[in-house]
């Protein structure tokens, strides 16, 4: 990665552009210009001359290093928990989804609410609303995280975004605005437009609303 004539490096040397953005915080973002390589250490460094945009220099050089994730990645983890964990409703609900390198979708997880019953199917859609893959979940438990494996894993492009979404037949989880800030995982993340998560009011079509960025807890597990 370079910025401004600054280095970090992968294992072998090389180089990898990037850039660098300032929250007026006291807090740098580092942004690679291309998918950094899985579970790898890289090396970043800044040098003394990097200044503010009020001319006040670094005046010290600077590195660290990284290791990039593993996978297979999902969003959330089992110990993650929605704000709340039975709302009321029967919608299609889903969540918009990017990768940073080509991967493969092997299984669709999501947050069953407490209460809820019945059948439970995701579908795996593009941004035009084209179902690419679909898959019914078996042996669920009373609430909490369900797993499904797809029949045959899904190839994710790098860049292009997907939409996953699983039915709810009477009960959902849900964290308003927790969609507002992007989630990311590895190379996973969702897509921080301000419409995220989606939903749709009848079951097994494409959800294209979005209501405060909300977070239905609908997740994707993706592997090399």
């Amino acid at each position: 990665m370079r910025i401004g004539g600054n280095s970090p490096r992968g294992p072998n040397g090389s180089v990898v552009p990037a850039t660098v953005s300032y929250d007026g915080a006291y807090r740098l973002t580092l942004t690679p210009a291309q998918p950094l390589t899985m579970s790898t250490q890289y090396t970043a460094s800044l040098a003394s001359t990097i200044a503010s945009a009020g001319g006040t220099q670094l005046g010290s050089a600077t590195s660290w290093s990284f290791t990039t994730a593993s996978c297979p990645c999902s969003l959330y983890t089992d110990q993650t928990q929605p704000a709340n964990t039975s709302a009321g409703g029967s919608y299609e609900l889903g969540v918009k989804l990017q990768v940073a390198g080509p991967l493969r979708l092997t299984a669709i997880r999501f947050y069953k609410a407490v209460g809820e019953t019945g059948s439970h199917t995701a579908i795996v859609w593009s941004a035009a609303g084209v179902p690419l893959a679909s898959v019914t979940f078996s042996s669920e438990s009373a609430s909490g995280w369900q797993q499904q494996a797809l029949a045959t894993p899904l190839n994710l492009l790098a860049g292009t975004t997907y939409v996953v979404s699983v039915n709810t037949n009477s009960r959902y989880a849900v964290t308003t605005y927790g969609l507002a800030n992007a989630v990311s995982s590895g190379p996973l993340r969702t897509v921080d437009d301000g419409a995220n998560g989606v939903y749709s009011e009848t079951l097994g079509t494409f959800p294209s609303q979005s209501y405060a960025s909300s977070s239905y807890f609908v997740d994707a597990v993706v592997a090399p």
